[in-house]
């Protein structure tokens, strides 16, 4: 009897260990691929003075790719655990075990795509926000502006003012959306 009990404890703990690393080096990999191009592109294109702005977006950026992350991470816990306790009390058939896998597969398999879709449009939106709503592009280029405009009402509280009290004149640069600060 032990034999069998033995295998049905363990085999949760290591599914679930096998889980957590897994999804802590996907969203290491995740930050690591859209900070850097940023980062990269920030140093290049944008003065100097606005790498405080970039900085903080950048902080930004990670910590709503690690709340994500973790709440991925709890929700396939959960369900998992409960299929597993479920199954282990003989309450639910197999074929409803299955079913219910399932359903908890493609909910997480559409939880990571919206996650995949959220990251490189943070990490194109944010440092525009922190850059105050001017983005380094074309005057004629509408949808940028428009992608500008909106991104600043909606985050207007994330921007940070230092740079503009600091260096007053290189806010001019770039193209301005919504009229000076």
């Amino acid at each position: 009897m032990p034999t069998m009990i033995m295998p049905t404890m363990i085999m949760p703990t290591m599914i679930m260990t096998t889980m957590t690393v897994t999804y802590m080096i996907m969203a290491a990999m995740f930050v690591a691929i859209m900070t850097v191009p940023t980062v990269m592109v920030a140093t290049v294109i944008m003065p100097r003075t606005f790498l405080l702005r970039v900085a903080v977006g950048l902080t930004v950026l990670v910590l709503v790719s690690v709340i994500m992350m973790v709440f991925v991470r709890v929700l396939m816990t959960l369900v998992l655990l409960m299929i597993v306790l479920m199954r282990i009390m003989m309450v639910m058939a197999v074929t409803m075990m299955v079913f219910v896998f399932m359903v908890f597969v493609l909910l997480r398999m559409i939880m990571m795509l919206v996650f995949v879709l959220m990251v490189p449009v943070l990490a194109m939106i944010v440092p525009m926000v922190m850059l105050g709503g001017r983005l380094p592009c074309l005057p004629g280029d509408q949808v940028h502006a428009t992608l500008g405009a909106t991104t600043r009402l909606v985050l207007d509280n994330f921007r940070v003012h230092g740079a503009d009290i600091l260096y007053p004149g290189v806010q001019n640069r770039g193209v301005e959306i919504l009229g000076g600060v």
